[in-house]
C-alpha cells in the first residue's frame, strides 16, 4: 500500500466517523446519549435495578403482580436504547 493510498484511507475513515457523531449548536461533535449512558449493558443493568426496586416496594408492586417481568425488562431496555440514539428499534 502506498503512502498516498494509506493517507486517503485514513482520511476517509476519519470523515466517516465524524459524520456519524451528532453536532451541537457550537459545532462540537458529541456522542449519542446511548453511548454516554454506557450502551446496552449499562441500560440493561439500570432497568434490572429499577424493576427489582419496584417489585420489592409493597406500595406499588401490586400494580405489576401479573406482569411478565423478563419481557418488561427487555422491552423497557429496548425502548430506552432506541430513544437514546442506540442501534436498537423499539418494537413493543
Amino acid at each position: 500500500m502506498t503512502k498516498l493510498t494509506a493517507i486517503a484511507l485514513l482520511t476517509a475513515l476519519s470523515l466517516a466517523g465524524c459524520e456519524m457523531m451528532p453536532v451541537t449548536e457550537k459545532g462540537i461533535a458529541q456522542e449519542s446519549l446511548y453511548n454516554r449512558l454506557g450502551g446496552r449493558p449499562a441500560i440493561t443493568a439500570v432497568v434490572g435495578e429499577f424493576t427489582a426496586r419496584i417489585t420489592a416496594d409493597n406500595r406499588i408492586n401490586k400494580h405489576i403482580a401479573k406482569t411478565d417481568l423478563p419481557k418488561l425488562k427487555f422491552l423497557l431496555a429496548e425502548q430506552i436504547c432506541d430513544v437514546s440514539g442506540g442501534p436498537f428499534k423499539y418494537l413493543g
